[in-house]
């Protein structure tokens, strides 16, 4: 399926996440977001959105504890440890994809 007939067909993605860009935009297991939702054959719902085949719904996560110039290891250290803690709770209601360090193409 081309890009453009793929973005329309997942018109219920987040905001923040270009359209235009589902087969640049890798997930921290390597794939390309394009080929992660296919993978769980994503659709939309009109009652919970963005789902995976079972209903279940589906979070796009952006991972922060990739740093060019990182932070003071205290301060990394509760960094990390917020963003585990708030992936387990997603994880909990979610199905969680996980967006590489800066790869997600901000609107």
């Amino acid at each position: 399926m081309p890009s453009a007939s793929l973005a329309q067909a997942y018109t219920c993605l987040p905001d923040d996440v270009d359209r235009r860009s589902l087969d640049t935009v890798r997930t921290t297991s390597g794939t390309t977001l394009r080929r992660a939702l296919r993978s769980v054959r994503a659709r939309c719902s009109r009652r919970a959105g963005l789902v995976i085949s079972s209903g279940r719904p589906i979070k796009i996560f952006q991972r922060q504890d990739c740093w060019g110039n990182p932070p003071a290891e205290p301060e990394r250290s509760e960094i990390v440890r917020a963003q585990e803690g708030e992936i387990r709770k997603l994880k909990r209601r979610y199905y969680v994809i996980q967006i590489a360090c800066n790869d997600l193409k901000i609107n």
